[in-house]
């Protein structure tokens, strides 16, 4: 008596809840009809049996006796690249379940591969996996008349002389390594590889290729070597601006030079102790730095008059000068400099005999012009006037830029200002100016701000 065929009346689903999972599948089974090899691969030439004509002959039986396959577990995934492809070979337990629920009690296991280019070769594999699950688990015969299973007679994939090399130069410890380009390059000389065509460029040759990156390497080695190199400088003078360096008046350890004493009092020859001086214990010294105020005072006094600037200077030395820090009007400077500063504006004969040799400018002043510079530079991209910018580090209502009231103000504005500039210099289209102050990282005053002012003078738009 012939089996039930496709044509059959689909059983009463309550009938069909009591039916035990091998009895679903055996009913199903005999409906499956034989599949072609209706697929062909034309790079390798040969026809197989495609996943999609599987699934299909199968899904109507048994949606018709209510079995259900499913992964049940991944048992084990491996991925290799095989010259430009991704290929992933999976092994999974798939389980078939029946009407009432109850699964078959062998499960299937198979094992399916895939290549891809992409990130679809897992997926690709799975799918094969389900399609062999279904025709070991169904015996599903071949239709007559068609070839040998292509399946079984695939060619096996034939590596490349040049795959070795493409999968070492995509290990990260070799494509970053100048070292191990190195001996890549070794081993092809050796195997006479070095002028294997590229397979994405066969007019360059495998030496060309590696040779390429290694000048790549070298290139940015040099630029992380420059940008170091800028970084400190520029922190160099961003603690100069921060921690002034202490001069001799505040090192203990520093060597002075004698000062001048009158020397104690005698009579007939005989030194006297001074007053509030004990026998034998040394008169005080006058190390101390004299008070801010008190500096301040003298030079406020001062104003224009060269002479009394100048015996300011006398009168408490240039060392000691150097590390009182009044107002002026060059801002928060040490009163060496403003005395300088001063005599300069005056003309005065005093600065006129001063030595021949040029006044070294001091390490924070070259910080205070770079961080004038950048605001210049700031201001200029934002669209408003250096005062405006300055605003916040000037006295209220003051318009002379050179009156700021302190260096460490100006450096924190300038900073927080920087985003706001690169995108206005973006948007300017100083494409040049815009990459080097994108570098500038976090230090101010920046060692290089003289280059990205040329490169705004410069106009290059993108």
């Amino acid at each position: 008596m012939a089996g039930p065929t496709l044509t059959d009346t689909m059983p009463e689903l309550d009938d069909l809840m009591t039916w035990s999972v091998d009895k679903a599948f055996i009913a199903a089974q005999r409906e499956i009809a034989p599949v072609g090899k209706d697929g062909e691969n034309k790079d390798q030439r040969y026809n197989f049996r495609q996943a999609e004509d599987v699934i299909r002959v199968c899904s109507g039986a048994m949606r018709k006796y209510g079995l259900r396959i499913f992964p049940a577990r991944v048992l084990s995934r491996e991925h290799q690249t095989r010259g430009k492809m991704n290929v992933t070979i999976i092994e999974v337990e798939w389980a078939v379940r029946g009407p009432q629920g109850d699964v078959m009690d062998t499960p299937i296991v198979t094992i399916g591969e895939a290549a891809d280019a992409s990130d679809k070769a897992t997926n690709k594999a799975m799918t094969a996996s389900e399609k062999y699950a279904l025709l070991q688990a169904f015996k599903i015969e071949v239709k007559p008349g068609d070839l040998d299973d292509g399946d079984r007679d695939h060619p096996h994939g034939v590596r490349s002389p040049l795959d070795w090399y493409l999968e070492r130069l995509r290990l990260a410890n070799v494509w970053y390594s100048r070292d191990e380009l190195r001996r890549v390059l070794d081993v092809a000389a050796n195997n006479n590889m070095l002028s294997a065509p590229m397979p994405d460029n066969p007019q360059c040759t495998l030496e060309q290729y590696v040779l390429m990156r290694g000048r790549q390497l070298v290139a940015e080695e040099q630029e992380r070597e420059r940008e170091r190199a800028e970084q400190h400088e520029a922190f160099k003078a961003q603690m100069l601006v921060e921690h002034p360096t202490p001069g001799p008046a505040h090192d203990p350890w520093a060597v002075r030079p004698p000062q001048p004493t009158a020397g104690p009092p005698t009579v007939d020859n005989e030194e006297v102790p001074a007053e509030d001086t004990e026998p034998g214990e040394a008169p005080p010294a006058e190390e101390r730095l004299p008070e801010q105020s008190e500096v301040q005072a003298l030079v406020n006094g001062a104003k224009a008059d060269a002479d009394a600037l100048t015996g300011i200077r006398a009168r408490f030395g240039e060392a000691v000068l150097e590390q009182v820090v009044i107002s002026s009007p060059w801002g928060q400077i040490s009163a060496n400099a403003a005395i300088t500063l001063a005599l300069d504006d005056i003309g005065s004969k005093a600065s006129k005999k001063a030595p021949t040799a040029p006044r070294k400018v001091t390490p924070q002043e070259k910080a205070t012009a770079k961080m004038l510079a950048e605001a210049q530079l700031q201001a200029d991209a934002l669209g408003v006037e250096l005062h405006e910018h300055l605003a916040p580090v000037l006295p209220p209502g003051e318009t002379d830029t050179s009156r700021l009231t302190s260096r460490v103000e100006l450096q924190k504005l300038i900073a927080e200002q920087r985003p706001r500039t690169l995108a206005a210099l973006i948007k300017a289209g100083h494409t040049a100016a815009a990459e080097l102050y994108s570098r500038l990282g976090v230090y101010v005053p920046a060692a290089n701000i003289d280059k990205i002012v040329a490169a705004v003078e410069a106009d290059q738009p993108a």
